[in-house]
């Protein structure tokens, strides 16, 4: 509709962030209900409108026409729960490798969260600091930085991948078009939230209860 349109709509939503405001909303703070309204706003347009779109694509039949039906026949089409991997050698249904996806990279982040939380707090570590301020950086880097960084790095023409291909003189593969550049960037993506998580709990263990058992001459 163009940027008079949005300008609009903006005008629109602020004047009734503003009213909200006035009947007493947060203090009548109007920053704060602005901001919150914004906020809102953002996530509606760019979360919840995309879901909303993709549902009601499901409902869709071929002849442009809304159907119930169609939406449970694609909901348990082959194309999603199919088994035939394990009996005929052929694809896994996209549900079962959004599965098996989730767990590896469940084990993998869990894994080198409890890593880096053990060297931050029970290792004479000097940058440890620095360690801590590092982790925050995929949290609040979007995440097609981490898959662009990912294709730059590890993809037909990635940094990695040709200096490879130069140090061993072989054929560039796009193999990290699938699930290994998948995994590399969801493990990159949800590590510092396992690191975060897990180093409280670290913290809160205390240090006697290591300290004791290597009393009795066990190993650490």
């Amino acid at each position: 509709m163009g940027y008079g349109a949005l300008l609009t709509a903006a005008a629109f939503l602020f004047l009734f962030t503003l009213g909200i405001a006035a009947r007493g909303a947060i203090g009548g703070d109007v920053f704060v209900v602005g901001a919150i309204g914004f906020v809102i706003a953002v996530v509606s347009l760019f979360v919840f409108m995309p879901i909303l779109q993709m549902l009601t694509n499901a409902l869709l039949t071929e002849e442009g026409t809304f159907s119930p039906f169609t939406f449970v026949e694609k909901l348990f089409s082959d194309r999603l729960w199919s088994l035939r991997c394990l009996t005929e050698g052929s694809r896994c249904g996209v549900a079962w490798n959004s599965l098996f996806l989730a767990v590896l990279v469940g084990i993998i982040s869990t894994l080198l969260g409890l890593a880096f939380a053990l060297v931050a707090t029970r290792t004479g570590f000097p940058f440890r600091r620095t360690l801590r301020a590092l982790t925050v950086l995929p949290i609040i880097t979007p995440a097609f930085v981490i898959g662009l960084a990912v294709i730059l790095l590890f993809g037909l023409s990635g940094v990695f991948t040709q200096a490879w291909a130069t140090l061993f003189d072989t054929q560039p593969t796009r193999w990290v078009y699938g699930l290994p550049g998948l995994l590399i960037a969801q493990s990159l993506a949800f590590t510092p939230i396992a690191f975060l998580v897990l180093i409280a709990v670290v913290e809160g263990v205390s240090p006697s209860l290591n300290e004791a058992p290597q009393t009795l001459r066990a190993s650490r």
